[in-house]
């Protein structure tokens, strides 16, 4: 997978920008994330050698695409979308309420290259965005719970059947109110993907983590940097594969290519 950073900067908007990790990293450079604004890489994924065919691409991880600061340059980016079909991509959005305003007038039913993954970090958020997202023209839907922080159901949309995949992992933060990701939150979400046949990642524990053996009884709270969440999640070998060719390749290790067990 790569990343195609044409827009940074984001405002928050939820509970689950609350400790934001792209906003983190850029306050170590005494950047202002509340900016949103274009970058050079723009016209970058014209470039075959960068992004060769066939290449799974995530879309401004460090913003959200239907951000309103965007609009100004929004047509552009569907443009430059629509003019790689070789390349599959990924836009991961909490404003899912704005899709249908910021969808390109050809959209139609959707196109066949781009994934749309509407975040549900919580039980308020995700019975306030879902029901929009599913009458919403999408190819390719997924969901992401993240940061997974509290038991979140969302069986009822699975049953739709229009869901092709499903995100979770912990909170990455270094932050002292940085909250719990807890086994059996994980496992109720990965038991109703099962349910329904829909392809389950969980790609990392989270900075603070309760595991599966009665540990918040005990008291007990592990904590974990940033490359080691990763290669914890890898060990309980939790993902849910079901087969389905229509699902977004995300590798457990992207971005923690550097990262050694």
């Amino acid at each position: 997978m790569l990343l195609w950073n044409f827009q940074v900067g984001c405002t928050k908007y939820s509970t689950g920008c609350i400790n934001c990790y792209a906003e983190a990293s850029y306050k170590r450079y005494n950047r202002d994330f509340s900016v949103v604004r274009k970058t050079g890489a723009l016209n970058s994924i014209k470039s075959k050698k960068k992004y060769p065919s066939g290449e799974n691409i995530w879309v401004c991880n460090s913003s959200d695409f239907f951000h309103e600061a965007s609009d100004e340059w929004r047509a552009e980016i569907w443009t430059l979308i629509r003019s790689r079909t070789d390349l599959r991509f990924m836009i991961v959005t909490k404003r899912i309420d704005r899709f249908l305003q910021s969808a390109p007038t050809d959209w139609n039913e959707g196109y066949d290259n781009v994934w749309i993954c509407c975040t549900a970090e919580d039980q308020v958020n995700a019975d306030k965005r879902l029901p929009l997202f599913n009458d919403m023209p999408v190819k390719h839907k997924m969901i992401m719970v993240e940061p997974l922080f509290s038991r979140v159901d969302i069986s009822k949309y699975l049953a739709t059947g229009q869901y092709v995949q499903v995100v979770s992992g912990g909170e990455c933060s270094n932050t002292k109110n940085c909250r719990l990701t807890r086994w059996s939150d994980v496992m109720f979400l990965r038991e109703q993907c099962m349910q329904y046949n829909v392809d389950f990642i969980f790609e990392r524990i989270g900075t603070k983590w309760i595991g599966k053996d009665n540990d918040e009884k005990k008291g007990y709270t592990y904590t974990r940097s940033q490359g080691v969440q990763v290669i914890e999640a890898e060990k309980l070998n939790l993902n849910f594969k079901t087969g389905n060719p229509d699902t977004f390749s995300l590798p457990m290790k992207f971005g923690y290519e550097k990262t050694k067990k």
